[in-house]
């Protein structure tokens, strides 16, 4: 049984099930969700671009536009700083298609801010708080990318 507290167990058993049942879809998008649990986890462990990129294809490979899978690839480039371009292309392509998920929004607003465009973070980080169901910790941070913007001199 997975649990997010411990994630290494977790990968084990996900590479065992893609070893074993001859590449299901579950286990594929699972992987990249696996691996980015296990970095938030452990601020020690370190992934090679060239794992990340394989583990990314193997989750694409089960589902292309699949939200958890597109939304760990952004925040991969994101953090590494790799393929601005592609992150630029998943970002615009997850707000013409995913626009109704807050966390969408999180991403793009973060990545304006980062880039300094604080209009397009204020106003990325407004739609993604007019979102339904939005969850307490990403209404949240949406809110703190607007203070920060207000602030900002």
């Amino acid at each position: 049984m997975f649990h997010k507290s411990d994630p290494g167990p977790g990968l084990d058993a996900n590479l065992e099930s893609i070893r074993l049942l001859d590449w299901p879809m579950r286990p594929r998008i699972q992987l990249s969700l696996t691996l980015h649990n296990l970095l938030s986890k452990y601020s020690k462990a370190q992934l090679s671009p060239s794992a990340a990129d394989r583990a990314y294809g193997i989750a694409r490979s089960a589902s292309p536009y699949a939200t958890s899978t597109l939304m760990v690839r952004a925040e991969y480039l994101f953090a590494s700083g790799r393929n601005p371009e592609e992150l630029i292309s998943i970002l615009e392509w997850m707000a013409e298609h995913q626009r109704l998920q807050p966390e969408t929004w999180l991403l793009i607003a973060s990545f304006a801010y980062y880039r300094g465009d604080y209009p397009a973070a204020y106003a990325a980080a407004s739609t993604g708080l007019r979102c339904r169901g939005i969850d307490p910790p990403v209404g949240d941070a949406l809110t703190r990318v607007q203070r920060f913007i207000e602030a900002t001199p």
